[in-house]
């Protein structure tokens, strides 16, 4: 969480971010890294972030969308 903390306000994530953008950026995570391993994009992208950062960007943010969804904050 701490490397995408320059990009966000504090808890942005549960108050502003809907549950379906913490669903596409989980997905797109996802997909980011399956590219690289894949060999489909290159090993770093332009910000040097590698598969296993893509991995830990799209646990965090489906770690958001459960609690988001068991809290019942469905915007």
């Amino acid at each position: 969480m701490s490397k995408g903390s320059d990009k966000s306000v504090f808890g942005q994530w549960f108050h502003t971010d809907s549950r379906r953008y913490n669903a596409d950026r989980c997905i797109n995570h996802i997909c980011q890294a399956m590219m690289q391993l894949d060999g489909n994009r290159p090993a770093k992208d332009a910000n040097g972030e590698d598969a296993i950062d893509h991995l830990e960007r799209a646990m965090v943010r489906a770690a958001f969308l459960l609690f988001k969804t068991k809290k019942g904050k469905i915007e």
